[in-house]
C-alpha cells in the first residue's frame, strides 16, 4: 500500500542493523506466523484480554497490503513491525513488538526514529501516527521522546483504551495542531524558531 500510495518501497532501504538485530523487509504471512507462535510471549497476560478476531479473508487481504518488517537476531525472528498509509498524507504504525528479552536496550527507540525519518524523507507524508495501550508506558516513553504528541484516545472492544501519538513531519502541521487544539502561541513561536 505504501508503494502504491507514496511510491516508497521498503526493500530499497532495508536491511538495517540496530543493536545486533536485523530489520528485514518481509510479508504479512511471515509476520502473522510469528505472531501466532509467540503472541503470549509478546503480550504476556494482556493477550488474553484482547478480542482475538478470527483470520477472515478480509483480514488476510488487509494484512497483505501492509508494510511487514521482521526483526531477526542470530537468524531467529524476535519481533516485527506492520504499518500502512491511513490516508493520502498520513502513515500509521499499526503494530511493533519485540520479544521481552530484547526490550531493555534502545532498539525500539532507534527503530521508530529511523522508520519515521525514512517516511519523512521519502514520501509526501505529513504525519506519522501510532496507537499504544495505556498499559504500555515503554512505547509511550519512546513516542514522547521522539517528539510525538498525544492527539486522541480511542476505546474499542478489541484493544481497550488506546492513546494516539502523532509526529508532525512538517512545521506547518505542528503549528496548525498547536493553533487548533492546544492554543499555545509560545509553542508556535518555538516551532518557527522565534524563541530560544
Amino acid at each position: 500500500m505504501t508503494e502504491r500510495y507514496f511510491g516508497f518501497d521498503w526493500s530499497a532501504v532495508l536491511p538495517w542493523s540496530i543493536e545486533g538485530v536485523s530489520v528485514e523487509y518481509s510479508n504479512s504471512d511471515e509476520v502473522l506466523s510469528f505472531f501466532a507462535e509467540r503472541a503470549n510471549e509478546l503480550f504476556g497476560g494482556l493477550n488474553q484480554h484482547f478480542l482475538n478476531e478470527p483470520m477472515t479473508v478480509a483480514k488476510r487481504r488487509f494484512c497483505a497490503e501492509m508494510d511487514a518488517l521482521l526483526f531477526r537476531r542470530n537468524g531467529e525472528v524476535v519481533g516485527y513491525f506492520m504499518g500502512h498509509p491511513s490516508d493520502w498524507s498520513s502513515y500509521y504504525g499499526r503494530s511493533l513488538s519485540l520479544l521481552p528479552a530484547l526490550r531493555h536496550g534502545r532498539f525500539g527507540t532507534e527503530f521508530t526514529r529511523r522508520t519515521v525519518a525514512e517516511i519523512a524523507e521519502r514520501t509526501p507524508v505529513r504525519r506519522f501516527e501510532l496507537d499504544t495501550s495505556i498499559g504500555n508506558p515503554a512505547m509511550a516513553k519512546i513516542a514522547l521522546g521522539l517528539g510525538f504528541v498525544p492527539t486522541m484516545t480511542v476505546t474499542s472492544e478489541r484493544w481497550g483504551l488506546m492513546t494516539r501519538y502523532t509526529k508532525f513531519l512538517e512545521p506547518d502541521a505542528r503549528l496548525a495542531f498547536s493553533r487548533q487544539f492546544v492554543n499555545a502561541p509560545e509553542l508556535g513561536q518555538e516551532i518557527r524558531g522565534e524563541r530560544t
